[in-house]
């Protein structure tokens, strides 16, 4: 997971940022019947499923997960 973000911070700067701004806690985790997510009702939190999942794969999940605060967190405003 370290060396993902320091990858992304290293070639996309601009994804970092957003990055910074909307993940506050990575959760790893281990399941096979699971795929990454994130909630709603828990901001900035990102389960990781690290399963059978590949350096892509991973740095794929980070900033998927991560879209999902930045809308949750536009979302949040309305409640």
């Amino acid at each position: 997971i370290e060396i993902a973000l320091k990858l992304i911070k290293k070639f996309t700067p601009d994804s970092w940022e957003r990055f910074k701004a909307f993940t506050e806690v990575i959760v790893p985790i281990d399941q096979p019947e699971f795929v990454s997510y994130s909630h709603q009702e828990l901001p900035g939190y990102s389960m990781i499923n690290l399963y059978n999942r590949d350096f892509v794969d991973l740095m794929d999940d980070l900033l998927h997960e991560n879209g999902h605060h930045h809308l949750n967190y536009y979302l949040n405003l309305e409640k």
